[in-house]
């Protein structure tokens, strides 16, 4: 979507001089950071409601019907690394098609027809 909004400003910074190279990173930029911003936020939500399960046992079950009270959790550090790479590989290949066609963006007609 940025591609899209900004499409305008990349037609300019081209005409200025700036390459291909230089407007995929940029965006790659903003794509990773924006990755990260959200697997951060998401790992500590996913801790919280962990936590809050081992501790306070939100999530609670039938007695009657089973042996434990509560649903168990387990927290390993593998699953948040892991989880966390995923995640982070996962916004980088979802940056890179955007990003490369944003660098090959002809500067003449993206500014004519913005």
């Amino acid at each position: 979507m940025t591609v899209i909004e900004k499409k305008r400003d990349i037609g300019i910074m081209k005409t200025m001089g700036a390459s291909d190279n230089t407007i995929t990173r940029i965006f790659m930029f903003e794509g990773i950071w924006v990755g990260l911003i959200g697997t951060i936020a998401g790992l500590i939500l996913g801790l919280s409601v962990i936590l809050s399960q081992i501790y306070f046992h939100i999530y609670k079950m039938d007695t009657s019907v089973y042996k434990i009270d509560a649903l168990p959790v387990e927290l390993r550090l593998l699953d948040f690394v892991f989880v966390a790479a995923a995640a982070l590989i996962l916004c980088f290949l979802a940056s890179l098609y955007p990003a490369r066609r944003a660098s090959k963006l002809n500067p003449v007609e993206s500014i004519r027809w913005e």
